[in-house]
This record gives C-alpha cells, sequence and structure tokens, in this order.
C-alpha cells in the first residue's frame, strides 16, 4: 500500500493542514476483512473508513451524502486502499439491508462493521424544554439505525462464520452530564443495551459485538467552535485535549481485530480520562 496513504491514515495532518495526534497504523491488522463503515462520509466514520483500509481492510463506506462518500471512498482508492461507497439512510431499513447486500455481492462476505452514524443535538435543553421532534429523530438515527444495521450485519455474518462489531456511543450513555442533552443521553444509553444483548445473543455464533463510549472529540458539531471554546473542552479532559477522530479508529479497529478475540459485550470509554 501507498506510504503516503499509511501517514495520512497515521493521523500526522489532516487535509486542512491542523497538527493531529500520531497513531501508528499497525500494518495487517484488519488483512483480509471485509468491513461497513456507516456515517463515513466525514469526522470519526471517515477516519475510521482510512484506518481501516491502512490497516488492510476492504470498506465499504456508508453515508445518506451520495457525494461526500463518494470523495471519501475515492480519497482512499486513490491512496491505495481498497473501498467502494453506498448512499444510505440508517432510518430506512430497506437502505441498511442493501448496503449489507452490496458488500457481500462485491466483497463475498461481511466480517467486520462500525456503526459510527449518527445526529448531533441542536443545542442542550433539558428534558422539559426539549424539542420532541428532534428528540424523535436522534432515537430514529441513533438507536433505530444501530438496530437495523445490527440486524442486517449479523444476518451476513451468520453465512461467513463469524465477524464483529462495534457500535459508536458515548459518556453521555453513562452519565447524565447535568440533564442538557436528554435525546443524546437516551439514545447513547439505548446503543449501549443493543450492543449487550447482541453481544450476549451472538457469542455462540462466532460474532463479538462490542461499543466504543466516546468522549468530546473535534469533529462534528465541535468544529464550528472557537479555539477559546475548544480550550475550555479540553480543560475538562484530564488528558489535556479534546479527541481526534484518529483517536476512535485506532480503537475501533483493535475491537474489530482478532488480537480482541475474547472481548465481547464491552463498553470501551474512549474519552481521555472523562469518566474516570
Amino acid at each position: 500500500m501507498h506510504d503516503a496513504f499509511l501517514e495520512r491514515s497515521a493521523g500526522d495532518i489532516d487535509r486542512k493542514g491542523k497538527s493531529m495526534t500520531t497513531v501508528p497504523v499497525p500494518l495487517g491488522l484488519l488483512a483480509g476483512k471485509v468491513a461497513v463503515v456507516t456515517g463515513a462520509s466525514m469526522g470519526i466514520g471517515e477516519a475510521s473508513a482510512e484506518y481501516f483500509a491502512a490497516a488492510g481492510a476492504s470498506v465499504v463506506l456508508a453515508a445518506r451524502s451520495a457525494d461526500r462518500v463518494a470523495a471519501a471512498a475515492e480519497r482512499i482508492q486513490q491512496a491505495g486502499g481498497t473501498a467502494m461507497c453506498v448512499a444510505t439512510d440508517v432510518t430506512d431499513e430497506a437502505s441498511v439491508e442493501r448496503l449489507v447486500a452490496r458488500a457481500v455481492e462485491r466483497f463475498g462476505r461481511l466480517d467486520i462493521a462500525l456503526n459510527n452514524a449518527g445526529m448531533n443535538p441542536s443545542g442542550p435543553a433539558k428534558i422539559e424544554d426539549y424539542p420532541m421532534e428532534e428528540f424523535r429523530r436522534i432515537v430514529d438515527v441513533k438507536v433505530m439505525g444501530v438496530a437495523y444495521c445490527l440486524k442486517h450485519e449479523i444476518n451476513a455474518m451468520k453465512q461467513s462464520g463469524g465477524g464483529a462489531i462495534v457500535n459508536q456511543s458515548s459518556v453521555v450513555g453513562l452519565q447524565g452530564r447535568g440533564g442538557t442533552y436528554p435525546a443524546a443521553s437516551a439514545s447513547q444509553a439505548a446503543v449501549i443495551g443493543l450492543t449487550k444483548a447482541a453481544a450476549s445473543g451472538c457469542a455462540v455464533l462466532r460474532i463479538r459485538v462490542n461499543a466504543l463510549a466516546i468522549g468530546a472529540v473535534d469533529t462534528g458539531w465541535m468544529t464550528s467552535m472557537d479555539a477559546a471554546g475548544k480550550a475550555a473542552m479540553a480543560a475538562n479532559v484530564p488528558i489535556g485535549r479534546v479527541g481526534e477522530g484518529i483517536d476512535i479508529a485506532a480503537q475501533a479497529a483493535w475491537l474489530l481485530s482478532d488480537h480482541s478475540s475474547w472481548v465481547t459485550g464491552a463498553v470501551l470509554a474512549v474519552d481521555g480520562g472523562s469518566l474516570a
């Protein structure tokens, strides 16, 4: 694989020229595996797709934005990785079923998956003031989206004799954090419950299911914050910085690899020590 691809995927410099954390990619960690990544058009999903490809996987990138996910897949291909894209709406079960079917059609099977698609709240509000329309949309994307993905990924993995899945959750699914993001807290807690249910039910099938509870990561809504806002966020993280997409990608890759073959039903906090 092209050296430039490995360097970029290791997180040295992002496409905006911002200094990033260095996380070397273990070559061959995911060699020969076929991966699906949802929410892969930007942020954590895109970083994870790049990392998985650099680690040897053939990656199917999925997101609602056809143009953006196609561009992300093309960058991986141009740098020497193996990738394809499928425009997918995780709130539509037929769309998710089509995604998994396309992956199996192209590569013959499905081995690993990162269910990363989500929706950011429009702003803080306690439950008594929360806009219920937005609450429902967040639940549809995060809870139903993960449920649809699990259903069809597990069915595909049954056919190939096993696999591994990581569901993206958050520290707000484990802590109320002042009650200002109730939809996020409820949906992320539900993802943790889905993870444990699937892990318990699928262990006999040699399908492992784990979750990442992530902290403040400089993607999504955080990208619009000014330097002072980000500094304030970092000040509340024991390690002293907010996370980056590559921090999450590296831990997801480990949980999806054979190195974690005795780990299932776990919720790994990747939060710079925020829950410590």
